[in-house]
């Protein structure tokens, strides 16, 4: 499936998720501008998937989880997700 979410604001340096995968589930999230289009680098695309069960996992994009460049701006999340529970996210 996959979910977007309402503009939201950057506060942090890195995106956290608190996920279950279970043992054949992935995640992977992507940034969107506000009008909808991937940001350059931080697409779902370019998202490593996640397969994990945390209350802390943190997303990267091509080896990089790094947020501050884009710390202040108002943002989309898109998750894309196959047999995965997803039950929040949050920057730190």
């Amino acid at each position: 499936g996959t979910a977007r979410t309402v503009p939201v604001k950057i506060t942090g340096g890195k995106l956290l998720l608190n996920l279950d995968t279970g043992a054949l589930g992935e995640l992977r999230a992507g940034l969107l501008d506000t009008a909808g289009k991937p940001i350059a680098g931080f697409g779902a695309d370019q998202c490593d998937p996640l397969q994990v069960n945390s209350t802390g996992a943190i997303v990267s994009w091509s080896g990089k989880s790094e947020l501050a460049a884009l710390a202040g701006r108002d943002v989309r999340l898109e998750f894309r997700s196959r047999r995965t529970k997803l039950y929040s996210f949050r920057f730190e």
